[in-house]
Order: C-alpha cells, then structure tokens, then sequence
C-alpha cells in the first residue's frame, strides 16, 4: 500500500507505456519550451525592455493610404504590349519599303487580330486582380476591427476581473465552509476595502490554493484511513440536555462518526477532478487576473500611453454630453452611475441585507445604517465610511468563523465534566434557548448549522462600499471632476428664485428633446409619484406602522405644493424626517423578527394581538413555525419589508432630485404656475364672453338687416301709393275713356318689356296672369333683397384651401377606381402638399418658386407595372391595407385636435407665459401677473405704431368707415383659426356700424357698408356653445345705452368694460371698451387697439406671436416632428384634458 501510494506498482508493457506516455509527453514540451523558445518569451515580455512599436502592419494595409490601396476605385491604366510580333512587324515595314507592301499588309493584319486577343485576356487578368485586392483589403479591415474589439475587451477585463476574483472566490469559501478557505475570506475581506492589499491578496490566495490542492491530493492516499481517527460520540442522558432525541440524531456529533479533517477542508472523494474543480478554476482565475494586468502594462508600455485616468467603457463621454441627447446620457451613466449614485446604491444593498438576513446581525446593519444616515451630508459620510468598510470586513470575518464552529470531536474518551463538554453551552440543560432563538442570534451549533449564504449579501455590501470608498476618494481629484463632474451637494439654504441666474444645467421645462422629456418626467412629477409609492406601502398591509405612512403621504398631498417653493433646507428637513421614519420601521421590524421567529408560538398562544398590531410573521426560510391556529392566524402575507425597502428606494431617489440644480428650473416653472392660477379661467372666460358677443352681433346684424328691409318696404308702398293717388288724379281730371285706354297700354307695354328683359313668357292657358301681376297681387315685391352677401360668402368658400382627403374619402377612392389608383392619387397629393408648403417657405423667405409651376400641369406617364398576378395584388391590398391604417391615424389625430383646440391654444399661452414668468425669475426679478399684460400692451403700441393704426380720422364719414372696416378685415385676416371669433366680436374699439336711418341716403346698398360677417368656427359651435354656456353667457353680459339685448340675453350680468353704442349715437364718436382702471383710457380713446389684455383670448395671443423665444420654437419643432402614433396620444390626451376641464368649468 505505501508502494502504491508512491507510484511503485507492478504493470503489464501496454499499461506502463499508456501509464507514462502523458507525462513524458509533458516533460519533452518544457524542454523543447526552455530549450527553444523560453528566451526569447522572457525578452518579448520584459516589461522593463519593452521594445518601441512600428506601425502596425493591419493598420498600415488596411487604410488607403498604406501600402495597398483599394484598386477598385482605381481606373486602371493599361499599358500597350509589346510582343516579339510586333518586332517582326516593324522589320516588314522595313522591308516595305523596298516593294513588298501587299505580304506587308496581309500579315499586319493578322497581327492586329492576335493583339486585341491579347488586350482582352490581360483585361480579364486585371480585373482578378482588382477583386483579389478589394477581398484584401476587406479582410485587413475585419482585422482591424477584430484589434479594436480585442483591446475593448481586454480593458473591460481590467475593470471588472477584481470583482469576478472576489466573488468567485467568497462564493467558493461560502459553499465550503472549512478552515482551509478561511485564509481565502479574511484575505479578500480585507482587500477589497483597501486596495493596497489587493495584490497581495492575490499572490497568498494563489499560493494557497496551491497548498490545498496537494492536500487534498496527498488526503486520497490509500494509507490515509478516516476511520482511524474518527469518533462516534455517545447520545447525552436526559438529565444533561433539554433537547428532544429526533433533533440529536440530526446533530453532527450523534448522525454520523465524526471526521475532524472534515472541519479542516479535507474528505475522501472518489472523483479527484470533481472534487478540485472549485480549486483548479480559483487557480486558473487568478492566473488569467495576472495576464490581464500584465497584457495591459505591456499593451501600454508599447503603445506609448498612459492608464486612464477614471475607469470608464467610453472615453470621449464627459459631464459636458450628459444633456446631450438620449444616446450620450445612457454612456454617460454607463461610465459614471455608480460615481453618481455609489452611495445610494450602498444604503439599498444595505437594506438588502436586513430584509434578507432578518437576525442579530441585520439588526447591527441598521444601526449603522441609522448612524450613517445621521451624517446627511456627502462630506460627513464620507469622513465616517472608512470606519464603515473596516467594520463590514471585522464583522464578515467573524461570521464566517462563527460558521466554522469549534471542532467537532472533543468526545473521546472518558466522561468530562460539563466544562469540557462536548457541545455548545447554550445547549445545556436549563438554557431556555430553542432552534429558532439559535438560529437568528447567528450562533454556531451542531444541530442548527449557521446559512454561510448570508454572507453572500454581507459581501457584496461590502464589495459596493469598497467601491463607494474609492469614489469619495476620486471625488478630490480634479481630473476625476472636470471628466465625471463634480458630486459637491446643492447649498441647503438655496432659495431658487436667489439662484436660477447662476444654474449651471440647461433648461429642460419645454422638451425639446427626448431627453427632456424623461427630465421633466423624473424631475417634475417623481415627486408625486414617490407619494403614491407612499401610499401603496402605508396600505398594502395593516399594522401600526403604516400608520405613519399615511399620515405623511395625506400631509404631503396638502402640503407638498406650497413645500416645493420654500428653500432647499427647509424641503430637505421634511423629508430626511420621512426617510428616519422608513429606516425606524426597518429597524423596527427587525428587532421584532425576533418574536416572530424566535418566540412565534408563545406569541400564538398568549399575545395574537401583539402579532396582528405589528404584522409579525417570520419571513425568512429554515425557521420552525407552529401549526395554524384558527383563533390566531399569522399574517404572513403582510410582514416583511419589501414595500418598506421600495419606499426607501424611491425617497432617496427624490432627495437626490432636491439636492439636484435641475430641480431649481421646476421650482421656477412652479412658481410661474403658481402666479398663474387663474389665468386659465381668464382665458376660457374671454372665449365665452367672444362666443356669447359674436352671437349678440350675428342678432344684432339681422336686426340691422330686417330694418332695411322694412325700409325698403315702406319707400315701395310710398312708390306705390303715389302711383296709385297719380291714376285717380288722372283719372279724375280727364274723365275719358280713352286716356285711360291710353296709359292702361302704356303699362300694359311697360309690363311685356320687363317680361322680356327677364325671359319670361306668358302661359297660353292662362294669358292674363304674368309675374308682374302675381307679384303685386300678394305683395311679395316688398321682400326683395339683394343676393350680394350670400355670393361673396359663396366666393369665399371657393377660395379656400380644399382640406386634406380623409381615410373614408380615401375609402371611397378606391371603391369607386382600384387601391393602385387611390395610392397613386394619394402619393400625387403628398407630393403636391409638400411642394405647396416648399413654395410657401420659399415665398416667405424671398424666394419665388418658380421651378414648380411649370412642372404641374404636365401629364405625368404612367409606367407599365406587367401584368397583375397574385402577388402583385397580395402586395397591393397590403399597402392599401397599410396606408389605411396610416390615414385612419391622422384623420382620427385631426379630428381629437380640433375638438380640443381650445385648450391646446389655452395650454400653449399658458406655457409661453409660464416662459415669461421664468424669464424674470432667472433675472432675479419678482415676477408678477401684471407684468405679462403689461408685456402685452407694449407690443401692441409697438405694432399699432409699425402698422399705422394707431390714429383714427377725426371726420367721420363713408370714407372713415371704409378705412376702419378695412383695418378690421386686416386685422381678423390673422385670427382665421380662431375657435370662436368674429369680425364684430373683436375686443378693439370700432365705429358704430349702425347709420342714423333720418339722413340723405337711408338704404344704402349692402356692398357699400362695413359690414361684418360670422365667420365660421373651428372648435366652437355658436349654436352649441349658446346652449351649453348659457347659464355662464347669463352671468357674462349687459348692455349699457339704449340698444336692447336680445331676449336671451336679458339676465347677462354686465362687466364694467362692456359697452354698446345707442342707435341714436353719431357715428363720428368711436366707441372703445372701458377699463376699470381709466388711467389708460384717455391714451387709447382713439386707438382701435384693446385697453385690457385680460380680454384677448388665447388664439388672439398666439396669432399675435406676442413673445418670442428659441427654446419654445424648439420645442414646437420638435413636438411637430415627432411619429404619428405619439401624435395621436399626445391628441388623446389633450382631448381627455379638455373634456374634463370643460366638465369641471361647467
């Protein structure tokens, strides 16, 4: 047996030959290795004698301007050949010359015929040639590329391989608890908090591996026999323990006999590679962390560069692209997350432990975590975090050997007093401890083994303060803060009105990019999402605690508005008492956990309203649980603290948000909000009172018209009766029969001609009945009116632009021709649109678009496509199908627009005004409500000044009048989008449109009066709007002077700055809207410009472009320019918006 074991043993030739064929193999390779090749390894791998580098030959071929250019691109030049043939042929020209021109000729020709031959087999050659060294040069790229990918990797490697080490080798020691392995985890406990100690961790952990896998090889010796030293121990008597006998056979000491080299790392194993598999790969991974540093100091050392200063994947990313665009902000995290949020993330793995564990030692978590919390500023913890790293490494190492226990075999022998007892002492009789008190308390036990998988979470904890302690140190490096920036906390006795001028981080509020819309979206409304987290944890489960969930959530919801606009101190103070509350219920619930998995059953017995206040249910696996009781049931579905650990989340989240400059620029939209409470109702309440004036004027108008014609009635029967009183005159004083043949053919005459200036003829059974007749006979004569002003609103109608086909127009396209014709007609449209909007930009930009007009009228040819097979028709019903789909998308998005393009014009003056206001504060103004309509008023002077409207003629007149319903067209040519607007109905002052009907011309014709006209309204029907608004029209309007409203209209309440003309008024005086305040009235008496900007509605303002910023155009541009389908939500939402405001105001 001792020969055997080493390695003398008797074998057949066969066997012996396969038995040393392995290692002689073996042995021959290091000596060829050494002999010829060792050497020269040493000197290409010197890294004190690294030699300088060449230009690397796959860059120096692969770029064009190497050694190989890519030739396809090349024309070849082709030289001409010259052959022994054409030698002869010079020779037979020589000889031509003497007389034989005829043989000359002959074989020249022949020649010609042999060189073309040639030139074509040399092209060929050639154009092998260009195909052989374009594949070369691809594949001299492929290398390339494959270099770059070799170099990402290997520095990927060199972050990261310290982390695959350590928790390779933790995981290891933890799935074998052994003496042996404790060397592995008291080194890399250590070494990851100190990076000093990191090599040196690698070269004992190397070293040391070594020793265990020659013992554990040297332990599988047949002479090596377990049962030689092992022990059976002896079950104790009952006088000696409190134990029941089916928990002793399930100790270590009584199941089995007791192998002491167990404790050590060292059993019997019949697989030897199995039973090394953890040590060979340990050993392998160490080596290949060696190469890695190694290859990179010498890729450097020959490559002329230096290490990196942060250790990051891309680095061309800096703290300058983190607002620039989506792309740029996910490298910048990639690089520098943990650099931004280590410390955060240190405080969840924290709490991770707690909730995992649930014992003593998550119990000693909390408290550190409570103390460390306490520091709330970065500068204080991060003065405190080396004592914590040191005590999360103390505290690991002392576990593991609270796992490892004493050795398992102090009963050999005789009887020993309870001293010397073979087992733990809290397993003595009279010890009141139990299985489950053992097992949370983390003692070590024969019965009741410690989890070493806890450590696991205690390690990677560790392993993120390891790295959170080298951050803190990287943050007093000034390389480190120009690449990553700075991590210096916002001053908490910021006010953001104080600061906004000296933010450094741009403005986000009006999202002209992705990126600003997740910013507005984190830094906007986390806030009350975080209260909903909130909530959702204070009502998920029912215990005391979440008591005080709920009353911070309901304190934060009335409170949290007027909280956000106080100063960073005073938001910052809520809050850390919010996040001390969360970690008191952590905390809490922790210390708890011992009764309810330690002392769960008398608890069951005697206190179930202890367990139903508090919600105590053990959550963690392995402990023993009594049987369910109906009279107590444990509520274990509502313990444990995984909403708690959320909570926790999401508010140190939010603290982040406070402490953040971004935040300064919400604090300014707030309260530019804030200032703009009421504005939106102002807004809506001058677009009723539009509604409910354009309705009034549209009244108002048909009265005026009904006068003319009556009028008009009463100078006819005037007309009338004066031809009648002529006849009997007539009639009277001639008193013949004749005279009044006489003028009876006259109008008999006088009649047929206007029967044939108007076509008509008389019917020929009936001969005495004409039109003038019948007219006259029924008075219908007197409702004549002229056709003039439905003509011209029929003109207008032809004038304008024919919208855009919708999908059921489209739909009815392709039922009445084919889907080909209706794509081809849709595409023809699309085109024709596009260059309309082109030569709409050119116009505006001065440029006359010239080009197209010639372009439109010719007939475009139609291609022959083949004949229709059915694929072709598959295809066609599919993009017909497709296009459909598309077209149904926008007529709907179009449509959901229209119905709520009030509050989409509302909403978007809202944000231009929330701009202005934010202006102000980032100067460092007080802004006010006033300031805008001041705003407002100055820009109105200022284009009244440009345009010429700021003075009206004093002589009233026809003229006057004219020119003033001129300006009023020019004026209302711009509000043509407006959801309910008038030319009648403007808030500008204006002549009275109602004429003294005493004077010389009583009935003036319609064409020659400045009449207004209701235009047609996109988002409002008048006949709609009176009806739904007319309780709110009742309380809008009155009259002032002797014009009478309209029934409808008799209970409106007046405003103050309502006023109408009396018909009895001159019509020199103009009439303008009066301000409460009438120290501007006198300046704008003869304006037609509005005194108040309260009453301009919201489409007035933005066809005004009262105010004009770069970020709000891009904004604009970019919501324009976004895909359909976002179009169409963002449609649904500003319809769902409207809708419920609209309930809301009514």
């Amino acid at each position: 047996m001792w020969l055997e074991d080493l390695g003398l043993k008797q074998f057949t030739v066969a066997e012996l030959f396969t038995r040393i064929f392995i290692p002689t193999s073996f042995l021959l390779v290091c000596i060829l290795h050494l002999h010829y090749f060792h050497d020269r390894f040493l000197e290409l791998t010197d890294l004190k004698a690294i030699p300088s580098k060449e230009d690397n030959t796959i860059y120096r071929l692969a770029h064009p301007e190497g050694s190989l250019p890519d030739l396809a691109m090349l024309k070849p030049v082709i030289p001409k050949l010259v052959e022994p043939g054409e030698e002869k042929l010079e020779g037979y020209s020589e000889k031509a010359k003497k007389g034989e021109l005829e043989k000359d000729s002959e074989a020249s020709e022949d020649d010609e015929e042999e060189s073309e031959e040639e030139e074509e087999t040399s092209d060929l050659r050639n154009k092998w040639h260009l195909v052989i060294d374009r594949l070369t040069v691809l594949f001299l790229k492929f290398l390339e590329y494959f270099h770059k990918l070799q170099v990402f990797m290997w520095w990927i490697l060199e972050l990261h391989i310290i982390k695959i080490v350590s928790s390779y080798i933790i995981w290891v020691t933890v799935k074998e608890v052994s003496l042996f392995n404790y060397v592995f985890l008291i080194s890399w406990a250590f070494a990851l908090p100190y990076a000093k100690l990191r090599r040196v961790a690698s070269s004992v952990c190397t070293v040391w591996t070594c020793v265990i896998i020659i013992c554990k090889m040297l332990y599988q010796l047949q002479t090596i026999k377990p049962e030689n030293f092992s022990v059976n121990c002896s079950l104790p008597n009952e006088n000696q323990t409190n134990i029941p006998l089916q928990d002793l056979n399930k100790s270590l000491l009584y199941s089995a006999p007791v192998d002491p080299t167990e404790w050590v790392g060292l059993r019997k194993s019949s697989p030897l590679l199995v039973y090394l598999r953890n040590n060979l790969l340990m050993l392998a991974i160490l080596a290949f962390e060696v190469t890695i540093y190694r290859h990179q100091e010498y890729y450097r050392g020959r490559n002329k560069l230096t290490a990196p200063v942060s250790k990051t994947i891309f680095h061309d990313i800096t703290r300058l692209h983190l607002d620039d665009g989506l792309i740029n902000c996910a490298k910048y995290f990639i690089n520098y997350f943990f650099y931004k949020f280590g410390l955060e993330t240190c405080f969840l793995m924290s709490v991770n432990v707690i909730g995992q564990r649930m014992d003593f030692y998550a119990m000693i978590h909390a408290c550190w975590l409570i103390a460390v919390l306490y520091r709330r500023r970065r500068k204080a913890i991060a003065e405190v975090w080396p004592k914590y790293c040191c005590f999360l490494a103390c505290i690991i190492t002392f576990q593991y050997f609270i796992c490892i226990g004493i050795p398992p075999a102090p009963c050999r022998g005789e009887p020993r007093p309870p001293a010397f007892s073979k087992n733990y002492s809290w397993r003595f009789k009279g010890t009141n401890f139990n299985d489950n008190i053992i097992k949370w308390l983390y003692f070590p036990d024969f019965i009741v083994r410690p989890n070493p998988v806890f450590l696991v979470y205690d390690f990677m904890l560790l392993l993120c303060a390891s790295l959170q302690r080298q951050i803190f140190e990287d943050e007093n490096k000034a390389a480190v803060r120009i690449m990553a920036g700075d991590n210096v906390e916002i001053c908490m006795n910021l006010d953001a009105a104080s600061f906004s001028q000296h933010n450094p981080v741009p403005d986000f509020i009006h999202c002209r990019s992705y990126l600003d819309m997740s910013k507005v979206i984190i830094f906007s409304y986390l806030f009350w999402f975080v209260l909903t987290i909130i909530f959702i944890t204070g009502t998920t489960r029912i215990s005391i605690f979440c008591m005080g969930y709920l009353v911070a959530c309901f304190y934060f919801l009335l409170f949290g508005g007027d909280l956000l606009l106080k100063p960073i101190k005073s938001i910052l103070r809520y809050w850390d008492w919010l996040i001390a509350y969360n970690v008191f219920v952590i905390t809490m619930k922790n210390i708890l956990s011992i009764g309810a998995c330690g002392y769960i059953g008398t608890l069951v017995q005697n206190c179930c309203w202890l367990i139903q206040a508090f919600s105590l249910a053990c959550t963690v696996k392995g402990y023993k649980m009594p049987n369910e009781d109906s009279s107590c049931k444990l509520p274990s579905g509502e313990a444990g603290i995984i909403w708690d650990s959320i909570c926790f989340a999401f508010l140190l989240l939010q603290r982040r948000v406070f402490m953040s400059y971004y935040f300064l620029h919400v604090v300014a939209d707030i309260k530019a909000s804030q200032i703009l409470a009421s504005r939106r109702a102002e807004l809506f309440q001058a677009t009723i009172v539009k509604a409910v004036k354009a309705r009034i004027e549209e009244e108002k108008k048909s009265m005026d018209q009904l006068k003319r014609q009556m009028d008009r009635i009463k100078a006819r029967q005037q007309k009338y009766k004066k031809g009648k009183e002529r006849m009997l005159s007539l009639t009277q004083e001639s008193g013949e029969g004749q005279d009044i043949q006489k003028l009876s053919e006259e109008d008999d005459e006088r009649e047929a001609d206007k029967q044939k200036a108007k076509g008509k003829k008389k019917q020929w059974w009936r001969p005495w009945v004409d039109h003038a007749s019948m007219v006259r006979s029924g008075d219908y004569y007197l409702f004549e009116t002229d056709s003039e002003e439905e003509e011209e609103e029929e003109l207008k109608k032809e004038d304008e632009e024919p919208p855009r086909k919708s999908a059921f127009q489209f739909v009815y396209q392709a039922w009445i021709t084919d889907p080909k014709t209706a794509l081809r007609q849709r595409r023809k449209e699309k085109k024709k649109s596009e260059r309309e909007e082109l030569k709409r930009r050119l116009k505006g930009s001065g440029e006359g678009p010239v080009e197209w007009e010639d372009r439109e009228d010719e007939p475009v040819k139609k291609k022959s496509d083949g004949p229709d097979n059915i694929i072709k028709r598959i295809f066609n019903i599919l993009k017909f199908t497709w296009v459909l789909f598309l077209a149904t998308v926008d007529s709907f998005t179009t449509w959901l627009n229209s119905i709520s393009r009030e509050h989409i014009d509302i909403s978007t003056v809202l944000r231009i005004e929330r701009c202005m206001l934010t202006r102000e504060i980032k100067k460092g103004n007080v802004p006010t409500r006033e300031s805008i309509h001041m705003y407002y008023q100055n820009h109105i002077m200022n284009l009244s000044r440009e345009s010429g409207l700021d003075t009206i003629d004093e002589h009233p007149g026809a003229t006057s009048e004219a020119q003033a319903a001129r300006r009023m067209d020019s004026l209302d040519s711009h509000d043509s989008i407006s959801s309910c607007y008038t030319e009648a109905t403007m808030l500008f002052s204006r002549q009275s449109t109602l004429d003294d009907l005493d004077g010389q011309d009583p009935v003036p014709k319609t064409s020659e009066r400045a009449r207004p006209n209701l235009r047609k309204m996109l988002s409002m029907d008048l006949s709609s709007s009176s009806a739904d608004s007319g309780s709110l029209a009742s309380r809008c309007l009155t009259h002032d002077g002797d014009v009478e409203a309209p029934p409808s209209y008799s209970k409106a309440v007046s405003f103050e700055h309502l006023s109408f003309a009396s018909q009895d008024d001159s019509g020199a005086k103009n009439h303008m809207v009066v301000s409460p305040d009438d120290s501007r009235t006198d300046k704008l008496e003869s304006s037609i410009l509005p005194p108040l900007t309260h009453e301009l509605t919201a489409s007035e303002l933005l066809l005004n472009k009262m105010f004009h910023d770069d970020e709000l155009e891009e904004s604009e541009k970019f919501y324009v320019g976004q895909p359909r389908f976002l179009l169409l939500f963002y449609a649904m939402y500003n319809t769902l918006v409207a809708r419920s405001e609209m309930c809301a105001t009514l």
